[in-house]
C-alpha cells in the first residue's frame, strides 16, 4: 500500500502495473547506483529478467509486467546433478506465488525489487 501511487498489483497472478513509470525508474536507478536512469533505460534493463524467466511484459497493456512464478522457482532451485529444471511440483510453484502475493516474499526475493519499492517488514 505504501507505493500504490507508483506501482500496484493487478489481480493475484503476479501481474503489476507501473502507475508512475518515471518514479519507478528513478527508484530503480537509486538501487542500481544509476542516477540517470529513466523508464526507457529501465525497460531495456528489465529484459535481463525476461531472459531469466523471472518476469515478462504483459502484451497489450502499457507499463504492465508479470512475474513468472515457475521461472522464479527454477531460479531458486540449487543447481545439482539431480532432476532437470522442469521438476517443480505445482505445490512448490503455488506456494511461491502465495508467498509473493501475500507480502511474505519480500525477505526472500528482495534482490528482485529495487530498495525504494520494497515492502517494509
Amino acid at each position: 500500500k505504501r507505493y500504490d501511487d507508483v506501482i500496484t498489483w493487478e489481480g493475484t497472478q503476479g501481474e503489476f502495473k507501473l502507475v508512475d513509470p518515471d518514479e519507478v525508474a528513478r527508484k530503480w536507478g537509486e538501487r542500481k547506483s544509476k542516477p540517470n536512469m529513466n523508464y526507457d533505460k529501465m525497460s531495456r534493463a528489465l529484459r535481463y529478467y525476461y531472459d531469466k524467466n523471472i518476469m515478462c511484459k504483459v502484451h497489450g497493456k502499457r507499463y504492465a509486467y508479470k512475474f513468472d512464478f515457475q521461472g522464479i522457482a527454477q531460479a531458486l532451485q540449487p543447481q545439482t546433478g539431480g532432476p532437470g529444471p522442469d521438476y517443480l511440483s505445482p505445490q512448490t510453484v503455488n506456494r511461491l506465488q502465495q508467498d509473493f502475493m501475500q507480502g511474505g516474499w519480500s525477505a526472500n526475493y528482495r534482490s528482485l525489487i529495487p530498495t525504494g519499492l520494497q515492502v517494509s517488514i
